[in-house]
């Protein structure tokens, strides 16, 4: 293995670590990692569409849109229209999905803010714009637009 396939290895493991550090504080509540980051998702927005969720979180659309008509059902949140786009719905957390996501996404928001206060802000803030531009570098060259089999 070269030093470069080395390098991703890491990286890739590196982000499966983080990716894993969620599921776990998922399980403590009897959901998975793409439910977490659904619900911290509309906590965090208010309301948005299942595209929006689906960009910010690397998700598939079926994905997002099992786990939202599982929300759907136990009555956390709700489907509004979009004043932006009429094809589009918004979905935002009612007042039971808000009293449901309030004991978990409060105190994994204030875990992520003492992350960043352990690691540094300034750290926290190289480390994103350095990883962002690799995962644009690698999206040019392996993403699913531009990857080319040999």
């Amino acid at each position: 293995m070269s030093i470069a396939n080395q390098k991703f290895q890491r990286a890739a493991q590196i982000t499966s670590a983080i990716h894993q550090s969620y599921s776990d504080y998922a399980k403590k509540f009897n959901l998975n990692y793409n439910e977490l980051v659904v619900l911290q998702g509309l906590f965090c927005e208010k309301n948005c569409t299942q595209t929006h969720i689906c960009t910010t979180w690397a998700l598939p659309k079926q994905t997002v849109h099992n786990i939202c008509k599982k929300y759907i059902e136990l009555g956390l949140i709700d489907v509004l229209d979009n004043p932006a786009d009429k094809r589009t719905k918004l979905f935002a957390l009612n007042a039971k999905g808000r009293e449901f996501a309030l004991p978990i996404i409060e105190p994994l928001l204030a875990l992520e803010q003492a992350c960043v206060a352990e690691f540094g802000e300034t750290r926290t803030d190289d480390y994103l714009n350095i990883f962002n531009e690799f995962q644009e570098v690698i999206k040019k060259h392996i993403g699913a637009d531009n990857a080319t089999v040999v």
